[in-house]
């Protein structure tokens, strides 16, 4: 064991690349969920801006949009989510009103 320096040097030749690719990794994996994020933000803004609570009492929207991140290659056919949103709403004051007059003609 006089040489340990070398040693060393071909553990740290084997653990230093590994080290680099897992810290890589996490790094595209968080931009892809960060983006991932974006679009879903996104749609559920969209929708609300559809969506016009004054028309109907009640009701639903659902759309769907699919995201892939900001990554190119193989990697972007691999990472890649579908958002699904739906959004159901319901003006209570109207259902509360409804409800009186009803109570009113019986």
């Amino acid at each position: 064991m006089k040489n340990k320096r070398g040693e060393v040097m071909v553990e740290a030749a084997l653990v230093i690349p590994v080290v680099i690719l897992v810290i890589v990794t996490l790094l595209t994996l968080l931009t892809f969920f960060y983006s991932c994020l974006g679009e879903q933000v996104g749609l559920h803004k969209d929708i609300l801006c559809k969506l016009n609570i004054y028309e109907k009492t009640a009701g639903s929207i659902e759309e769907k949009r699919e995201t892939s991140g900001r990554t190119q290659g193989i990697i972007s056919y691999i990472m890649k989510k579908e958002c699904t949103c739906k959004v159901t709403y319901m003006r209570e004051s109207e259902i509360i009103r409804t409800g009186d007059k009803v109570k009113e003609l019986l």
